[in-house]
């Protein structure tokens, strides 16, 4: 059968949601299986991605129409959403959780929806623009960048810096959740962040009004954690009422306007 890169490209889509699919029918007791099969779908997936970044799709814009540089766009956009936001995710949750679950199965389903889209849309238009032996070079050069460094840089650039080459999030047990914003405020002694202000004092970042109260408050809990010693109260300024009447301040005896002269 002749070489046709459309057909490998689809071919590993299919690989994919079979992957997917299977990883979808694991238990959170399944630990070392979901990372094993984490680790097939990064495997296969990101060599794809940065191959068709890299090479074809700025093959495709170059001959594409308008209505072609849309998709080409949509693409490349679904792409960094995944590499950006997706997978970090991914690994943020602990393997054995139903965090892990839920996030892989919205992970599946993006890639099933950017694939399908692919071949619709992309793989129809590339059919008028390439002829068959350009699609059969494509489909060569890809083997051959499969087996070169560059596309084991392309998959190792995402993955962590670890001994034991794995995230740090895969674990059975779930990570511990992160500081508090008001955590934050009660460090800010220590680390030179500016301090509760006093009065109408402001935030660098123009935080007024509300930002003292909220900030004390803040202090308030730190002390009685031990943390940090609490605020004390806020000055109050209050206007001193004169204790002359209008009238008498308005009308001044002669005696205490005039001063005899000696």
């Amino acid at each position: 059968m002749a070489r046709d890169i459309l057909k490998t490209l689809k071919a590993e889509h299919d690989e994919l949601r079979a992957l997917f699919a299977e990883l979808k029918e694991t238990t959170d007791r399944g630990v070392k299986k979901r990372e094993g099969l984490l680790e097939r779908i990064e495997g296969s997936l990101i060599p794809h991605a940065k191959w068709e970044e890299e090479v074809f799709y700025p093959a495709f814009k170059e001959r594409a129409d308008r209505d072609g540089e849309q998709t080409y766009a949509e693409a490349l956009t679904e792409h960094h959403a995944v590499e950006n936001t997706v997978i970090p995710e991914v690994h943020a949750a602990a393997t054995g959780t139903p965090e892990f679950a839920g996030r892989t199965k919205v992970f599946g389903e993006l890639i099933d929806h950017h694939a399908s889209e692919e071949e619709k849309t992309m793989f129809k238009m590339a059919r008028q623009l390439f002829s068959a032996e350009e699609r059969a070079q494509l489909d060569e050069d890809y083997e051959a960048w499969k087996n070169s460094p560059a596309a084991a840089a392309a998959t190792t650039v995402l993955r962590p810096l670890s001994t034991s080459g794995s995230w740090p999030a895969l674990s059975g047990r779930p990570r511990a959740r992160r500081r508090s914003r008001t955590r934050f405020w009660m460090m800010a002694g220590s680390s030179g962040l500016p301090r509760a202000p006093t009065n109408n004092a402001c935030f660098p970042l123009g935080w007024c009004g509300h930002a003292a109260r909220y900030s004390a408050i803040a202090w308030r809990i730190g002390g009685r954690m031990g943390t940090t010693r609490s605020l004390p109260p806020l000055p109050r300024t209050t206007k001193k009422r004169s204790s002359r009447s209008a009238t008498e301040t308005g009308r001044l005896t002669s005696s205490e306007t005039r001063r005899p002269v000696a």
